[in-house]
Order: structure tokens, then C-alpha cells, then sequence
């Protein structure tokens, strides 16, 4: 109570399936105009604007009053704009005095930046610098998964660092985000070091050593769009990029797994020193070029990475040596959290050869500190993957699909005798909601469905009721539907002609 979340989005979303409040901001209403403005003037203002802007405008000899009405006029409500052609003058790469028209929408707004970066086709000293440094930037930075630094982005893409340093801090500073690095950011690396850095130093440098050096990331996915290739359609002029762009990104992810990789074999490669960055986020970068089999292989990765983030990137493993060594890793994780790293390797051997992984059992083995490595074990079945969260006996599970689009997924949904439901994400295992809480009695039966526009959740009580729950928010979703006395023992939905309908049984 008293909490109220505000989010914004530039997609449309059914405000039908959403239980909240929408207010839609129209580009050209008097009111975001006249918010813009009142914004234009505080920041030119002399009395607590900003400072730098100010005398930009003062040095280009600019009325700051004409200024404002240019601004205002250029921009026409679209914040975007405002905020990148603010960035510019305070920069100094945009000369106060002229604006010119911005183009009709965002892509072509970021076509024209781009053909600056890319310079003049006929200039080869400018085609040289976008092949060999800008492009494979581009490249790193819309592969990256969290913000770099400039020693990170050089390392990453080849170029060397005062190259990568005049691009983020000057030619696009105003379309990259830049800060300290949040906890969980990649580890750093000395400012001055060169291009060539060792394939693994970034997983070798502690994680404090220079942690307050800038890092650096797009700061819009619409820009982002536009440099995977998947965004130019409307722009001839970049038309033609598009298979660079894409092979770019490719080359990029190739890179970053490389780098993020100790050297060695599998049963050989140190991962005590790897970074925060490695362990939340090269499991994605090797699905992106198909090097995640490899890695499912070895024990040392399998030990340091947030098993979360591995396990929501199964569906990229294509070998059956990669999909069982992914089973095996699944199969430890009951009382991972609770062991050792020598513990967690010995049950990591028992289980890849339960689940027949000889690559994997085959580097735990050489990795163990046991005299005598597991090799006998067999196993004929599916491996599994114990959820923990409830307080008491599961007495009935579901499963279904939830959300819409690309966020849609797979999901579980378990009711316990004590008296709670909890929903889980059938890829990860991670919990997705819970417990939802209404029940005063044990929950005997679940069921997955849809009821008007929204996704639910049925759950059936030893008390004889049945309630539903909102499949997204899990909130409740209904009154609480009573019928003859004894206890609800199953649930289902369906539909019955037009309407949507539940059914239960009471023993």
C-alpha cells in the first residue's frame, strides 16, 4: 500500500490485460509541448541550469531567447531529439546557431549520424577508420550485455584505445550512456592499456581495480535496432550496411567469448578470476555464435556461471554431448548453493556420467580431488532439477504458457498443503511469482487458462473453494467461487460456447 510504480513505453500494450492507469502522451498536445519548453528553459536557464550548455550558446554569440524558441520549434515535442541535440551542443559537436530540420522519424534521424561516423565514401583515410575501428565498435556495443569501459571496448573489438577513446568520448558521446560501473559490471582493466590485451585479462584483473572508470553502452534500443541490420528498411542510403552491421554484431559475440574464456582445455582452464561480467553474461555471447556446447563442457565454467543465466540459453545447444552435459549440470543443482566447490565438482562427475556426458565426466574426472572419480554410474532416465520453495507436501502441479509475443513462456504452477501457489519458469527453474497467498487450506488441485483477455491461474482448496489468480501480476483475478461442501480435488478451464468457464470437482 502507498507504492505506486510509473513506467513508461513506446510500444502499445493492452491496457485491457494490464490492471493499471494509461495516459497517453501525444507528441504534438499542448501539454508535452508546453512541458518541453518549460524543460528548455530551465536548462538555459543562468540561475541552476546547466552550466556547460550555457555557455555553448554564450560562445556562439546566440540570444539565449532565440535559442530557446529554435529548440522548442526543431524538437516538436519529440524528447529524443531534445535530449540528443542538447548532448551535441553541450559537446561540442553541434554548432548552437544552426539545427536544421530533423529527419521524419528516428531511423533517419540515426541514418544521418551514421553517415558521419562512416565519413565520406570516397575519403580513404575515412573508410579505413569506419572498417578497421568504428564498425567493429558499433559491433561491441550492441553485442554488449552491460556497459564497458574504453580499456573493455578495445580489448573487444581490436582498436586501439585512444581510437576507442575519441569515438565514445567525442563523435557519439551523445548516443552512449556513461557512468561508474554498477556492482555486477564487468571487472576493468588499466585506461592506458593496449589493443592486444591478453584473451583472458579481463577475467584476471580484480574486480576493484579502477572501478571508477566511465562505462560505456547505447543508450536506446531503437539505435541498436538500427546497427544489428534489422532496422534500415526506408533508409537507401544505409541499405547497403545492413550485412556489415549484422556480420559485425556476429563478429563481435565471437570476440567477447574469446576474450571471456581462460586459455587451456576444458579439464585445464582457470575460472577463479573470472569476472562478474563472464559469469552473468558469456553464456549469451557464446549462444549468439554457437560456442555454447563447448563451454556446456566444461567443469569450470559450469562452476563459476549463474546457473540461471546458462540455463535460460538451453535452447542455443545444438551437439547431444552439449545437451547432456546441460542435463547433468541441471540434475547438481539441488543443494548447489549449499556446497563447495570441490563438493559441487564431484557431484557434477556423478551426475555427466548418469546422464552419459563423457566430455564433461571425462574434464570432472581430470579436475577431481577425490583419489577415486566417479566412473560406474549409469542412469536410463531424463534428468531433473528439484524447485524448493514451498513449505510443505506439492499435492498438484501445471504447466501452460503465459504472456504474450516474444515475452510469452513456459511456466509451472504448483499448489502445497500449505496453502500457498507458486509459479515457476520451466527453462530456468527460477521463481516467476509466489507464493500467492488466499487459501486458509491445503491447495489440491491447479490448472492453467484464460478467462476474457488475461491469462490465469485455477487453484482448488481442501475448504471446498476455488479461486483464480492472475497469471501475470498474481493478483487475485475474482471473487472466490464456493460451491457443495467437501474438498476441491481438481480444476479445469475451458470454454462453453462464448464464455470462458472453470470446473471443479468436489470430493
Amino acid at each position: 500500500d502507498g507504492v505506486f510504480l510509473v513506467a513508461t513505453s513506446r510500444f502499445a500494450i493492452d491496457p485491457v490485460r494490464n490492471p493499471a492507469d494509461w495516459l497517453e502522451i501525444g507528441v504534438a498536445g499542448a501539454d508535452n509541448l508546453a512541458d518541453m519548453r518549460r524543460f528548455i528553459d530551465q536548462v538555459t536557464s543562468p540561475d541552476g541550469g546547466d552550466a556547460r550548455l550555457a555557455e555553448a550558446i554564450s560562445a556562439a554569440g546566440m540570444d539565449p531567447a532565440k535559442f530557446r524558441r529554435e529548440v522548442a520549434r526543431t524538437c516538436a515535442g519529440v524528447w529524443i531529439y531534445l535530449r540528443y541535440i542538447i548532448d551535441e551542443i553541450r559537446d561540442g559537436t553541434r554548432d548552437p546557431r544552426s539545427f536544421g530540420d530533423p529527419p521524419a522519424d528516428l531511423a533517419g534521424y540515426y541514418a544521418e549520424q551514421v553517415g558521419r561516423w562512416r565519413g565520406d565514401p570516397d575519403d580513404e583515410a575515412a573508410l579505413h577508420r569506419w572498417e578497421q575501428a568504428r564498425l567493429p565498435l558499433l559491433g561491441v556495443l550492441v553485442a554488449a550485455r552491460a556497459p564497458l569501459t574504453v580499456a573493455e571496448l578495445a580489448s573487444f573489438a581490436g582498436v586501439p584505445t585512444a581510437e576507442v577513446r575519441t569515438f565514445v568520448e567525442d563523435a557519439a558521446r551523445a548516443f552512449l550512456s556513461h557512468g561508474v560501473g554498477p556492482p555486477g559490471a564487468p571487472s576493468d582493466v588499466p585506461s592506458d592499456a593496449p589493443s592486444d590485451v591478453p584473451s583472458n585479462a579481463l577475467s584476471d584483473v580484480p574486480s576493484d581495480a579502477l572501478s571508477d572508470a566511465p562505462r560505456y553502452a547505447l543508450r536506446h534500443q531503437s539505435l541498436r535496432d538500427l546497427l544489428t541490420g534489422t532496422a534500415i528498411a526506408g533508409q537507401p542510403d544505409l541499405a547497403g550496411l545492413a550485412p556489415d552491421f549484422a556480420a559485425q554484431t556476429g563478429l563481435a559475440h565471437q570476440r567477447i567469448t574469446a576474450a571471456l574464456i581462460p586459455p587451456g582445455s576444458p579439464a585445464e582452464r582457470g575460472w577463479d578470476g573470472v569476472s562478474e561480467y563472464a559469469r552473468h553474461h558469456l553464456a549469451a555471447h557464446a549462444a549468439a555464435c554457437d560456442a555454447l556446447d563447448g563451454l556446456a563442457c566444461d567443469p569450470g565454467f559450469l562452476l563459476a556461471t549463474d546457473s540461471v543465466s546458462f540455463l535460460a540459453q538451453r535452447a542455443a545447444l545444438r551437439t547431444q554431448g552439449g545437451k547432456r552435459a546441460l542435463a547433468a549440470f541441471e540434475l547438481s543443482l539441488g543443494d548447489w548453493d549449499a556446497s563447495a566447490g570441490a563438493e559441487r565438482m564431484t557431484r557434477l562427475a556423478a551426475c555427466a556420467s548418469r546422464m552419459q556426458a563423457t566430455a564433461l565426466f571425462t574434464a570432472c574426472a581430470q579436475r577431481c580431488e577425490d583419489e577415486w572419480p566417479v566412473s560406474w554410474a549409469a542412469w536410463a532416465g531424463e534428468g531433473y532439477r528439484q524447485l524448493t520453495g514451498h513449505g510443505d507436501w506439492v499435492f498438484a502441479v501445471a504447466n501452460g504458457q503465459f504472456g504474450d509475443g516474444d515475452g510469452r513462456r513456459d511456466v509451472l504452477v504448483s499448489g502445497s498443503n500449505d496453502g500457498t501457489v507458486r509459479i515457476w519458469d520451466s527453462v530456468t527453474g527460477g521463481s516467476i511469482a509466489g507464493p500467492l497467498n488466499g487459501h486458509d487450506h491445503a491447495v489440491y488441485a491447479v490448472a492453467t487458462g484464460r478467462t476474457g483477455n488475461r491469462d490465469v491461474i485455477i487453484s482448488g482448496c481442501r475448504d471446498g473453494t476455488v479461486r483464480t489468480w492472475d497469471a501475470i501480476t498474481g493478483d487475485p483475478a475474482g471473487p472466490v467461487i464456493t460451491g457443495p461442501d467437501g474438498e476441491v480435488s481438481a480444476v479445469a478451464s475451458g470454454r462453453g460456447g462464448d464464455r470462458h468457464i472453470i470446473i471443479s470437482d468436489d470430493a
